[in-house]
């Protein structure tokens, strides 16, 4: 027999997409994409949210465990109570760009 499993794999997730979004399943996720999307888009607003993530979290040390209440509940929290991100770097890429340009046209 020749089953094509991964076509038919790719079809039972397309099934159960299509029902997590009938039953209004994913409208989070799609809000978070289409407001990442859209500040993706807006190289300044990027900067800034980016100074403002860094200024919540200055500490720069275990910070993801410091995320809203909000966000450690379902899914999230099995995942937060045994990981963290690395430390926030000291200067972003666009700062440390900045200052290789400037340094280049001296």
């Amino acid at each position: 027999m020749k089953i094509e499993i991964p076509k038919l794999l790719l079809a039972l997730r397309s099934e159960v997409n299509q029902a997590q979004a009938a039953a209004g399943a994913n409208r989070l996720e799609r809000f978070g994409f289409r407001a990442w999307a859209w500040a993706m888009r807006r190289p300044r607003i990027y900067e800034m949210l980016g100074f403002l993530g860094s200024a919540l979290f200055g500490d720069r040390e275990k910070w993801i465990r410091r995320v809203p209440r909000l966000f450690q509940y379902g899914p999230l929290a099995g995942w937060l109570s045994q990981r963290d991100l690395p430390p926030l770097p000291d200067r972003s890429f666009r700062q440390l760009w900045r200052e290789r340009r400037k340094a280049g046209k001296n």
